[in-house]
């Protein structure tokens, strides 16, 4: 039929970066800090057989030495500020301690949310008349928001005490002979490498809370869905 079975290219186009993200390799070798050598030693963390981390070859390290990255807004902070607000980035992996208590919010929201049948989150309407009650002031009242802000608080006072011994080496709190375990070393960065949530570190105190909530769970009355489940949904519920 006279089509064409090879394809002659006589040019070749090289992309450049415009529309692409370079990465922090590529940007640490045009500011001068990567020694072309030995590209291979170069990773976001490197660290010793001691398990110290190696800054010349950790690009992390690296970029956190570059003042405009180190002090350059995160997105969240952009929106925040740009919305009249301000967000304070408390330290990460530590949910315990994070802001007023907000992980334990989340957490008795979602142990509220997990209670509900399967038939009342199905459908978006009902999805958000679910999740709405799940985090209205009918269940985080004053009182129970209280309470999870004192239990961060009494995790913040542990951890500044944590911090004050590590750098007097305990010698004024009597714990100069206390030694950390090397497996417990290990445990905890399992885990830290996590993200941490409210009903995974503190489980029992969040449903404790919620064992006493006066939150109705007749989700077919709340939501207005009961008429339109079938009989074999109406069974499963029940």
């Amino acid at each position: 039929m006279g089509i064409p079975t090879t394809k002659h290219v006589t040019h070749r186009v090289i992309s450049g970066w415009e529309g692409r993200g370079k990465g922090m390799l590529q940007i640490l070798w045009e500011r001068g800090w990567i020694n072309v050598n030995k590209l291979n030693e170069y990773k976001l963390v490197v660290q010793d057989d001691a398990g110290f981390v190696v800054p010349e070859y950790s690009v992390s390290v690296l970029m956190g030495r570059c003042t405009d990255f180190a002090n350059e807004k995160s997105q969240l902070e952009f929106v925040c500020e740009s919305l009249g607000m301000e967000a304070l980035i408390t330290t990460k992996y530590h949910a315990e301690y994070a802001g007023e208590g907000i992980e334990y919010s989340w957490g008795a929201s979602k142990a509220v949310y997990r209670r509900y049948p399967l038939a009342s989150k199905k459908g978006k309407e009902n999805f958000d008349k679910l999740v709405s009650k799940c985090i209205s002031r009918e269940l985080l009242t004053n009182d129970r928001i209280r309470k999870f802000s004192r239990r961060a608080r009494s995790y913040m006072l542990t951890y500044t005490s944590l911090d004050y011994i590590h750098e007097n080496g305990g010698q004024e709190s009597g714990m100069a002979n206390t030694t950390i375990t090397h497996t417990k070393i290990e445990s905890m960065k399992k885990i830290l490498k996590s993200h941490r949530a409210a009903l995974d570190f503190d489980r029992a105190f969040v449903v404790s809370s919620i064992k006493t909530c006066d939150v109705e769970l007749d989700w077919q009355k709340e939501l207005g869905d009961g008429e339109e489940m079938s009989n074999k949904k109406r069974k499963i519920t029940k």
